[in-house]
């Protein structure tokens, strides 16, 4: 009955993921304090002055994932993704956000998530344009925006690359015009620290080259690694329904259902890419490819038999965390 409902293409419906993440971030104001990971990101610096009192990084936590909730089902439902509305991806954004935000509390993540679909927008709106200079331009600035804001996302210039090699023929000037969009706001962030005299926080990672998997392993209890076992399952079988689905349809909705694919496998790599220069596993851009691939399967529940018991099966370890987050 829950997943009948939110699979449907009622616009009603686009309130249950805002809602969701209101609702369940709003009482920790009155429950105690939260800690904000600090990565030693040039964000980071801007992030501390927000700390106290502890109200406002909640808030703006609550803020960003009603924001992120929103934009991904707009870009879900503007690009063809699926035959009709839907905004289960918008839920499970918020859902996924929001429990992964309770174990590991990282604000420049879901800030740079809502610039990623930004960018998101312009390049997936290119298919057969005539000429792509801008929106690659304005994609490449927004997807360099976002790595500013968290640097593991500095993965995404490769993936951008290819995206723009799947959607059309080479032409250096739509390299070219990547490679400068994404490159200004790091000059704007050069030309800002070298004006302050600020240039020694130029480094956007702290820590080099270190690969501990183990450590972070340790650090969870039964619940979370039960929770991100799931998570990993309906992500491998949403991505696997999804690639199949990505043959059928017109021209420009396999496009862009490969767009997505290569972004998301970009956000994959992200998450290692961080972790190695970092020392900090960080999931949560995850979040995003798995709104939308986890998304698109359990809209068409009808034709999986998996689809429902996962989708059940989340829910109910997603509420058990969010209850054990507040004490």
């Amino acid at each position: 009955m829950v997943l009948r409902t939110l699979s449907s293409n009622r616009p009603a419906l686009a309130v249950v993921g805002p809602l969701l993440a209101l609702g369940a971030f709003l009482p920790l104001i009155k429950t105690g304090e939260v800690k904000v990971i600090s990565s030693g990101y040039p964000i980071d610096a801007v992030l501390a002055a927000l700390a106290h009192p502890v109200f406002l990084p909640i808030i703006l936590t609550a803020i960003l994932l009603v924001v992120g909730s929103i934009s991904v089902n707009t870009v879900f439902n503007q690009f063809e993704l699926h035959s009709s509305p839907t905004y289960m991806p918008g839920f499970l954004y918020a859902l996924c956000g929001l429990v992964l935000t309770f174990m590991q509390w990282s604000i420049p993540a879901l800030l740079a998530n809502i610039v990623l679909l930004l960018g998101m927008h312009s390049i997936m709106s290119v298919y057969r344009q005539a000429r792509a200079h801008d929106p690659y331009f304005r994609a490449a600035f927004w997807f360099g925006l976002s790595a500013l804001i968290f640097p593991p996302y500095l993965a995404l210039l490769p993936g951008l690359w290819l995206a723009v090699l799947f959607n059309r023929t080479f032409q250096w000037r739509e390299h070219m015009a990547v490679i400068i969009g994404f490159s200004i706001p790091f000059l704007y962030w050069f030309c800002f620290a070298f004006w302050t005299g600020q240039l020694s926080h130029l480094v956007l990672f702290v820590k080099i080259l270190s690969f501990n998997p183990e450590q972070f392993i340790r650090s969870l209890d039964w619940w979370d690694t039960s929770f991100l076992t799931l998570t990993a399952i309906i992500f491998i079988l949403g991505g696997f329904r999804f690639l199949v689905g990505a043959g059928k349809g017109s021209n420009k909705s396999r496009t862009e259902k490969m767009v997505l694919l290569i972004v998301s496998a970009a956000l994959i790599v992200s998450v290692f890419v961080g972790y190695q220069f970092s020392g900090f596993w960080n999931l949560l851009p995850l979040s995003l490819p798995f709104a939308f691939l986890a998304g698109h399967w359990f809209t068409n529940y009808r034709f999986s038999l998996l689809a429902p018991f996962f989708f059940y099966a989340l829910l109910v370890f997603a509420g058990l965390l969010i209850y054990k987050g507040y004490f």
